[in-house]
């Protein structure tokens, strides 16, 4: 199920620069505590997120991904690296400047989250981007 919807690299992007190392390396072999490589802590939090993403709306926007009008893709791939990117913040604080800059940054992933999922609960639009 992993990346489905979006790119890790896409989600490591909008989790800005002072996201942590562990989750954001180049190799993405950098372990955690738990003995987890960044690849694999990344690819839980795209699985956590298409669920998500999947539940709230009440569509399996995963398995039916073929089915979306390309045109509409976009939106899906935003919402997934948004919210991606806000467990990308929340997991590792320590590389901020201050708590007013990662809470800046989590609002703005928030803000834009919550509108495209007013977008993607609506019947009428999710009929219009083939979902079925």
């Amino acid at each position: 199920m992993s990346w489905t919807l979006c790119t890790s690299g896409s989600a490591i992007v909008k989790a800005g620069a002072n996201a942590s190392a562990v989750l954001c390396s180049g190799s993405g072999i950098v372990q955690n505590t738990d003995g987890k490589t960044g690849a694999q802590c990344l690819a839980e939090f795209s699985d956590e997120v298409e669920g998500t993403i999947c539940t709230k709306t009440r569509y399996n926007w995963v398995s039916n991904y073929s089915n979306i009008t390309s045109q509409f893709k976009p939106i899906l791939a935003n919402i997934a690296s948004d919210l991606i990117a806000m467990k990308i913040i929340g997991y590792d604080l320590s590389g901020w400047a201050s708590k007013n800059e990662y809470l800046t940054m989590l609002n703005i992933l928030k803000d834009n989250s919550d509108k495209c999922f007013d977008a993607l609960e609506k019947d009428e639009y999710k009929k219009k981007m083939g979902a079925t």
